[in-house]
C-alpha cells in the first residue's frame, strides 16, 4: 500500500525527535523504550493543549488596575434630598391624610379591613398590619400624589439651598461661580424624600480644573414662629450620591447620610471600568440595551445602567402581575408606563374599598418582586461607566469664627425668611446691639435649631491628579493560543511549525504515487 510506505518513510526521515530512534534502534528494548516515552510525551503534551483551548473557548477574562495620570475627564452629577420630606405645608397635608385613613377607615372599619385582608390569604395579623403601616407611611401618602403634588409637599430649591457655588482653579487664584451658571439642576422625585436636585455640570464648563462644590442646605425643621400641629419623626441632615450624568441612582439605596451641624468634606476619586461583551463578558452597550426608552417620573431620558435595568423589569414584570406600576421603582421603560393604573394609590378622600385595593396591589407588588429571576438574567452591568470611590471627613461648623460670615452670607442672598425661622435670632441681635459678642456667638452656637437645620457639603474631585482604570480583557486571544500550543509541543514532542511542510509533502507523494498507479493499470487493461 502507498499510504503505507510513505508513512513509514515519514517516520524515519521526519524532523519530530524520537521517532527516527524507533526505527534506528537495533536493540528491541531500546524501541520499546522510545515508543513508550513517546506516547507518554504525546498524551502530556494532549492534555494540555485540551486545557489550553478549553479555556480559549471558554472566553477567560482578567481585570487589569491601569494607574492613569492624566486628568479624569468627567466630573460627576450630584444628587441631594432632604432626609425630612415635607415642607411645612407638606407636613399638614399629610397629617390631614393620616387623619382620615385613621379615624374614617381604620377605626370605623378594622373588622371589615381585617376579614378582607384575610381573604386575599394574608392570615398573620403581623404581616397585615405590616402592609397597612406601609400604606400609612410617607410612601403610601406619596403614590396617591401627582408630580406637581409632589413638588408642592416636598422642600422648593429656593427654600431647601443657601448657597451653592463651584471653584475652579485661575492661575493662583479660586474662580467661584455659582451653580445656576455652571450646571444644569433639575428636581426628580422620591418615595422617602419626595424632592431631589441633581447639579450637572454644563457641557460647555467641563473642564478638568473643576476643584469642589459647596452646598449650605436648610431643613427647615423645629419652627417655634409656627408649630405643625402633627408630630412625625424627624430625620435630620441630607442624603447624596455621586454618579455619572445622565444615569438613574437611587439616593436611598446608594446615598451617604451627611449629619446636620458639620462641615462634610467628600474626596471623590474617579474608577473608570470598561467590559467586553459576549462572548467573553456579559456587559450592556448602548447599542445592545434591553430597555433603550428609560424614563424616570418626570419623563426625562435616562442613560443605561444596572439599577435602572432592574427598576425597569421590575416595573414590567409588575404591569404583566398586577396590572398597574409602582411609582416607586422611579424608573418607567417607556413614557407610555406612566399612564397605567398605579399601585396602592390612595389620597384623602379614599374609601376602605380604595384601602382594602391598595393593600392587595401592595401584596402583589412583594409576590412579583420576589419573581425576579428573569430580571437578573436581562440586565447586566454597562460596557463603559464611570464610578467615584468617596471619602468623607467631618468638621464642625459653624464654628465660633465662622457665625459672622455664615449670617453674613444669608443676609447678603436676602433669606430674612430663614433668619426668621431661628426663634433666637431676635435675641442674638439683641446680644450683639449691646455689645456682648461672646454672649450672642455662644448662644448661636449652642443652638440645636441652627446645628439641626444646616448642612454643609464639600465635594473635591481628585481626578485632576490621576485616576484609576480597571480594563477586562481576554485571558486568552488567537496570538496567545498559537503561542503556547507551539511551544508545549516544542517542549514536549519536539514538534515545530516544519512538521507542516512534511506532512504536505508527505501527502503529495502518496497523491502523486496513486496517480502513477492509476495510469498504469488503465494502460494494461487498454
Amino acid at each position: 500500500m502507498a499510504w503505507r510506505e510513505e508513512l513509514n518513510v515519514f517516520f524515519k526521515t521526519t524532523s519530530i525527535k524520537g521517532f527516527k530512534r524507533v526505527f534506528d534502534s537495533e536493540a528491541n528494548v531500546i524501541k520499546y523504550l522510545w515508543t513508550i516515552s513517546i506516547i507518554a510525551l504525546f498524551s502530556v503534551a494532549g492534555l494540555q493543549c485540551y486545557t489550553i483551548i478549553s479555556n480559549f473557548l471558554s472566553y477567560s477574562t482578567v481585570t487589569l488596575m491601569v494607574q492613569k495620570n492624566g486628568d479624569a475627564n468627567e466630573f460627576p452629577a450630584v444628587t441631594i434630598c432632604n432626609q425630612n420630606p415635607f415642607s411645612f405645608q407638606g407636613e399638614i397635608s399629610y397629617g390631614e391624610y393620616l387623619d382620615h385613613l385613621n379615624d374614617n377607615i381604620v377605626t370605623k372599619h378594622e373588622e371589615l379591613l381585617r376579614k378582607l385582608l384575610k381573604s386575599i390569604d394574608l392570615d398573620e395579623t403581623e404581616e397585615i398590619w405590616l402592609l397597612f403601616n406601609n400604606i400609612l407611611s410617607a410612601k403610601g401618602f406619596y403614590t396617591g400624589l401627582t408630580p406637581e403634588e409632589v413638588g408642592w409637599h416636598g422642600h422648593s430649591f429656593e427654600k431647601l439651598v443657601l448657597d451653592c457655588s463651584y471653584f475652579q482653579y485661575g492661575g493662583l487664584l479660586n474662580v467661584r461661580k455659582p451653580c445656576t451658571k455652571m450646571a444644569n439642576i433639575t428636581v426628580s422625585h422620591h418615595p422617602n424624600f419626595f424632592n431631589c436636585y441633581t447639579f450637572e455640570l454644563i457641557r460647555d464648563q467641563q473642564t478638568v480644573n473643576i476643584l469642589d462644590i459647596t452646598l449650605i442646605l436648610h431643613n427647615q425643621l423645629r419652627r417655634k414662629e409656627i408649630e405643625s400641629p402633627y408630630s412625625f419623626p424627624k430625620l435630620y441632615g441630607a442624603k447624596v450620591a455621586v454618579h455619572q450624568p445622565g444615569t438613574f441612582v437611587d439616593v436611598e439605596e446608594n446615598g451617604i447620610e451627611i449629619p446636620p451641624g458639620r462641615s462634610s468634606t467628600l474626596q471623590l476619586i474617579p474608577e473608570e471600568i470598561d467590559r467586553l461583551p459576549k462572548p467573553h463578558g456579559n456587559c450592556i452597550s448602548k447599542e445592545s440595551s434591553p430597555y433603550p426608552n428609560l424614563v424616570d417620573l418626570g419623563g426625562k431620558s435616562l442613560k443605561y445602567n444596572y439599577q435602572a435595568c432592574l427598576y425597569a423589569c421590575f416595573q414590567q414584570e409588575l404591569v404583566k402581575q398586577c396590572q398597574c406600576i409602582d411609582p416607586n421603582l422611579l424608573v418607567y421603560i417607556n413614557i407610555n408606563d406612566k399612564k397605567q393604573r398605579v399601585c396602592q394609590k390612595l389620597t384623602k378622600n379614599s374609601s376602605v374599598e380604595d384601602v382594602v385595593q391598595s393593600v392587595i396591589d401592595l401584596n402583589c407588588t412583594f409576590t412579583a418582586i420576589k419573581d425576579v429571576h428573569n430580571c437578573l438574567k436581562t440586565c447586566h452591568p454597562a460596557c463603559s461607566e464611570t464610578k467615584w470611590d468617596t471619602r468623607i471627613s467631618y468638621s464642625l461648623w459653624p464654628s465660633q469664627r465662622e457665625l459672622v460670615s455664615f449670617y453674613k452670607t444669608i443676609g447678603f442672598l436676602q433669606r430674612q425668611d430663614i433668619l426668621e425661622d431661628y426663634g433666637i435670632f431676635l435675641e442674638v441681635e439683641k446680644l450683639e446691639e449691646q455689645g456682648r459678642f461672646t454672649e450672642a456667638y455662644q448662644l448661636l452656637i449652642n443652638s440645636s435649631n441652627l446645628q439641626e437645620n444646616v448642612v454643609r457639603i464639600k465635594f473635591i474631585n481628585t481626578g485632576r491628579d490621576g485616576y484609576k482604570k480597571f480594563l477586562e480583557v481576554e485571558k486568552y486571544n488567537s496570538a496567545d493560543v498559537v503561542s503556547k500550543l507551539g511551544g508545549l509541543l516544542n517542549l514536549w514532542c519536539g514538534i515545530s511549525a516544519v512538521i507542516i511542510i512534511e506532512v504536505l509533502e508527505m501527502i503529495m507523494r502518496i497523491i502523486s504515487r496513486q496517480t502513477i498507479h492509476t495510469n498504469k493499470v488503465s494502460t494494461i487493461r487498454n
